[in-house]
């Protein structure tokens, strides 16, 4: 196929195009590759070396959790009994399984269910007997088939281990820790023991089956090639694998978890790791096709385009090729294209103007004047060689002629002037002379070969030439000698410069004038060039070994003074890297204030301002973090405001992250708060919003608060039916810690009132059915004392107001038989009637006044109760304040417990965060050393703070457990108390009864002394009224005997005083002489004899 000057153009430009892209592409590819995976190994290393530090970390602080429990007094009694007590809560608070007290012959005591096993064969059992806390390997628990780990501590006691604490805790826990863990999207993480048993992978069954890698190697499974590698490297080393699973090729960093003998590893795929590598091959490769498929493109049209004009410059030159200088050269193109074809039309013109003046040249006519019309006019430029040739032969001919006339032999014709004949005729002039001068020639040009330098050979034959022209010959050779010594000596000087010896000189022993002065200076020269070189050379070797010298101050000219310049500016220059390695050195130890003051240039310039820069953006971090810290979340609108720096700026976007996460968390905390504070205890906070450990935080969250409504509930609903007066209910739930205590504390609550109520309503059960002898004998505890003596005082006063009734009740019985006896009498004696009845309207004064005193007495009984129902509500309404007070004090304390309960996440978090910050600083490679420090203090800080508010969480809590005791204790006494108070409402009632009824009884008195003083003015007048009187008294005797017959229902205690004495009821027998003289001082007397004259 015949190529045509387009395809030529779009075929040379493809070739070219894709040779080029091709060489850029694999180049860069491979060198990409290499240091990609050069950095991801060593990030991944890094990576595991953290990852292996935050499970140390959480190991030991579970450790460190069974060591406090093993240091307790009753763990070290080693009394089973008082061990389960005191341990049997910390089960589940510390999200164990089981636990169990080992004795130091190793059997061991289950905590919870008190069995007994054998554990003397266990290494992690002997481990914690000599004195240390351990771990065990991951076991594959028999009954329940899943993975779990023992955990050690020795129980000490007298600076002796008497026994060991164990718990066996599920083992999972690893592989929510390892599925966190990776890099990238595919990139997972595992853990192995010492024997290459897995303990924790993304795959259970790894852990499940006991995978072991060296055994699945021996037996040729899909784990041999891990297998090599692993054995290869060693377990218990750190280092990288690479290794193909499941047909896929694989990087696993291996990294030493401290304080154990297992081996975290952080694995990923290499087709992940080059997966940028491969997506810019492929870009590449698509980037090239379409270039040379565009440029070959390009190249067609543009040849395309070119080659339609040159078609037709080619008729047109064909045309002229063959004499036709009339064309027609009219072109429309302004291109260069068009400048040719206007071009092609000039050199027709020129070429018919030449021929005419060939024609004149040929008629001999050398006056024409040609005048070229560029210095590409090849044939006006040929025509006017021709004419300036023929002149020049004419001229030379002359020249030659008249040098021979003058007897100049030595002047020759220049044949080289000329070419062809008018060449010949020259040299045969030149031929002639040449008999002549030919010894002179030859001298000539020896002389011109040694100045040139290309002479270095002697004339050969010297001798053939006689005379003065043999003389000649022989001083040429001997100058000829001379200048090869001087050249040998400089050549030496030269190779030996050449090979860095600047020591050596040349010898100029054998030269002589000139040649040895010439030397001499070259010597000198040498000796003035070396000096400053070599101070040149010893400042930039120390400045090459990364010391800076100090300025040279020696003094130089020229060229070589501007070298020391240029040396002095350059360890000028070099202060900029001393600043910027101070600041950096202070930066590696979190100092972040110092900065690069001074004023340097160029490259030393950009390099203090970088420095200067990572400062202040490593300033602007730790600002952010540590408000953070201190719960400031307002940097969030900043950042979000600020954005991203770079397309690969991921640590802006990672704080904006983290902050909102956090406020996220603190809102949705702050919602369970405030519903706590309203009592919706139902309320909880959605999982769902979160992801990692912040969704496990809110899930913990939600199951302590399913934890603690559970018996709060049921409490509740206790003292909603002991509210309501039933007092049989009790809580029935299994509970344990400070719920159990809660439980019991109700329960003996109820049991105190329902016997403190049986007792008060037996006591007054037998009140009511009149037996005032039973007293309340039975122990009372606190306030209730204070009951129990009221209740005590009531009976003896109601023993001591009935007692003094039914001496009254059998004085007026007396009384009526003495009235019915004068009645008698006074129908048999008038006479005496008269005295008679004066001396009974006095007994019936008297008995008027001992019921109006028993009346008395009964309204202050009723006063006296009223008060003590009045204490008692008093009593009461205190109680109900010091509810509310106990209610705010358990309502701040779990606010405090709360905001503890935030500090601690914001604490882990952080650590998180700083974990986060370790691994973007080691990829980040030598710019992130600094900043990889900043991310350990920070990571050490968030520790230390999330271990003070674990502590005080826990003070917090037992300070809530404890008032939530106290106050349900307290609302069981306010209950009590108002049982009481309506007690003793219900006593008053009955007493002010008793007074109402000695009110009627002093009125019933007062109207039978007024009926008797009626009898009195009428018996003079009338016999009748004796009869009268007698049945008066006769009635007056019944109503008496009814009264005492009320009376003698109760069963009255001895009474030893009256209303206003001092001693008690119970005090027996003492002072009956003087209630025998008011007894008998109360007798209805008819005269001062103490007998009856009837």
């Amino acid at each position: 196929m015949r190529l045509t000057l387009s395809r030529k153009i779009a075929l040379f430009f493809g070739i070219l195009i894709v040779i080029v892209s091709l060489a850029l592409g694999i180049t860069s590819i491979q060198l990409s590759t290499r240091e990609m995976l050069a950095q991801q190994e060593e990030m991944m290393l890094h990576y595991a070396d953290e990852a292996a530090n935050y499970i140390q970390g959480y190991i030991s602080g579970n450790l460190a959790a069974l060591n406090e429990v093993a240091r307790r007094s009753e763990a070290a009694t080693m009394d089973y009994a008082t061990q389960r007590a005191s341990i049997l809560p910390d089960i589940k608070r510390l999200g164990y399984d089981s636990m169990a007290v080992v004795t130091a012959e190793g059997f061991a005591y289950d905590i919870a269910e008190g069995t007994e096993s054998d554990l003397r064969d266990r290494a992690y059992i002997k481990t914690a007997l000599t004195g240390k806390s351990c771990i065990s390997n991951v076991l594959i628990n028999k009954l329940t088939g899943e993975p779990a780990i023992m955990e050690a501590a020795p129980i000490i006691s007298d600076g002796k281990v008497v026994g060991v604490l164990i718990g066996r805790r599920n083992a999972n826990f690893l592989s929510e820790i390892t599925n966190s863990q990776g890099i990238g999207e595919r990139g997972y993480a595992f853990i192995i023991g010492s024997d290459a048993t897995f303990y924790a992978h993304p795959n259970a069954d790894y852990v499940l089956n006991q995978v072991n890698a060296f055994a699945d190697m021996e037996a040729g499974g899909p784990l041999k090639s891990y297998g090599q590698a692993l054995q290869e490297l060693g377990v218990g080393n750190r280092g990288i694998l690479k290794y193909e699973l499941n047909g896929e090729k694989r990087l696993t960093a291996m990294a030493p978890i401290p304080n154990t003998d297992w081996v975290i590893g952080i694995g990923n795929y290499e087709a992940d790791v080059l997966a940028g590598i491969n997506s810019l091959r492929n870009t590449l490769l698509i980037l090239s096709a379409a270039v040379v498929l565009i440029g070959v493109l390009t190249a067609f049209l543009l040849g395309s385009r070119i080659s339609k004009p040159i078609r037709g410059l080619r008729e047109l030159a064909n045309r002229i090729a063959e004499g036709d200088v009339e064309v027609d050269t009219k072109t429309n193109l302004k291109d260069e294209v068009g400048e040719l074809i206007v071009a092609f039309g000039e050199m027709a013109g020129n070429i018919k103007a030449q021929a005419e003046a060939a024609r004149r040249i040929a008629e001999g006519d050398l006056s024409i004047e040609i005048k070229a019309r560029s210095d590409k006019d090849v044939l006006a430029i040929s025509m006017m060689s021709v004419i300036k040739t023929l002149r020049n032969l004419v001229s030379e001919s002359k020249m030659l002629v008249e040098a021979a006339v003058e007897g100049r032999l030595e002047t020759r014709g220049d044949a080289g002037k000329f070419q062809g004949g008018y060449r010949e005729i020259i040299e045969g002039f030149n031929a002639t002379l040449n008999a002549i001068s030919e010894p002179l020639n030859v001298a000539k040009e020896f002389a011109i070969g040694m100045a040139e330098g290309t002479q270095m050979e002697p004339i050969p034959d010297e001798d053939r030439y006689k005379g003065y022209y043999g003389d000649l010959i022989r001083s040429l050779n001997s100058v000829l000698t001379s200048l090869l010594n001087m050249l040998s000596e400089v050549m030496g000087l030269t190779q030996a410069a050449t090979q860095g010896d600047l020591s050596r000189r040349a010898d100029i022993s054998e030269m002589k004038g000139g040649y040895k002065m010439l030397v001499q200076g070259i010597n000198d020269t040498l000796d003035a060039v070396i000096g400053p070189l070599k101070t040149a050379a010893g400042y930039i070797e120390q400045i090459g070994m990364g010391l800076i010298p100090e300025k040279i101050t020696d003094e130089y000219r020229g060229d070589f003074n501007d070298i020391k310049n240029s040396i002095n500016s350059c360890i000028d220059g070099l202060g900029g890297l001393v600043d910027g390695s101070a600041v950096l050195g202070k930066m590696a130890v979190n100092d972040f204030d110092s900065r690069v003051e001074g004023n340097y240039l160029g490259i030393f310039k950009e390099i203090a301002d970088s420095v200067n820069q990572v400062c202040d953006s490593v300033n602007a971090t730790i600002n952010i973090l540590s408000a953070v810290a201190d719960g400031d979340l307002q940097h969030l609108d900043m950042l979000k405001k600020i954005g991203k720096k770079s397309e690969n700026d991921r640590l802006i976007p990672a704080g904006i992250s983290l902050i909102e996460n956090i406020k996220s968390l603190v809102d949705e905390t702050a919602m369970l708060s405030e519903s706590a504070v309203e009592g919706k205890l139902s309320t909880r906070g959605e999982a769902g919003k979160f992801k990692g450990e912040y969704a496990k935080v809110i899930k913990g969250i939600n199951d302590t608060l399913d934890a603690v409504v559970e018996p709060i509930k049921e409490a509740s609903a206790v003292l909603k039916e002991l509210a309501g007066g039933n007092l049989q209910i009790t809580m029935e739930g299994d509970y344990q810690g400070d719920h159990a205590e809660l439980k019991e504390a109700i329960n003996s609550t109820i049991a105190n009132l329902r016997m403190y109520i049986d007792d008060i309503s037996r006591i007054l059960s037998e009140v009511g059915e009149g037996n005032l002898t039973a007293f309340v004998t039975a122990e009372y505890m606190g306030d209730f004392v204070v009951i129990k003596n009221s209740l005590n005082s009531i009976i003896a006063s109601l023993n001591q107001i009935l007692g003094e009734i039914s001496e009254a009740a059998d004085q007026v019985a007396s009384g009526s038989r003495q009235v019915s006896d004068g009645s008698q009498a006074l129908s048999q004696g008038s006479t005496m009637q008269s005295s008679s009845i004066e001396e009974l309207t006095a007994s019936i004064a008297e008995i008027a006044n001992a019921t109006k005193e028993n009346a008395i007495n009964a309204n202050q009984a009723s006063d006296l109760a009223k008060e003590a129902r009045s204490n008692a509500e008093k009593g009461s309404g205190q109680m109900k304040d010091m509810l509310g007070a106990m209610q705010e004090i358990n309502e701040s304390s779990a606010n405090i417990s709360k905001i503890i309960k935030v500090i601690d996440d914001i604490a882990f978090q952080t650590n998180i965060l700083a974990l986060n910050a370790a691994v973007e600083a080691a990829r980040a490679g030598q710019q992130g050393k600094g900043f990889a420090v900043v991310a350990e203090e920070v990571r050490s800080l968030a520790a230390r703070s999330a271990a003070a508010a674990q502590e005080t969480t826990e003070l917090i809590e037992s300070s809530i457990s404890k008032v939530q005791a106290g106050t349900k204790i307290a609302n069981d006494t306010a209950a009590a108390l108002v049982e009481i108070v309506e007690g003793i409402e219900k006593s008053a009632n009955l007493v002010s009864g008793i007074a109402q009824a000695s009110n009627e009884q002093a009125s019933a008195i007062a109207q039978i002394n007024k009926g008797i003083e009626q009898v009195s003015k009428v018996v003079q007048n009338n016999s009748a009224t004796a009869e009268q009187s007698a049945a008066a008294s006769e009635e007056l005797s019944s109503q008496a005997e009814l009264l005492k017959e009320m009376v003698s229902r109760f069963r009255l205690g001895k009474v030893t005083k009256a209303l206003t004495g001092t001693a008690g009821l119970l005090e027996g027998g003492a002072g009956g002489a003087e209630g025998k003289k008011e007894a008998a001082a109360r007798k209805i007397m008819l005269n001062e004899d103490v007998h009856d004259k009837y």
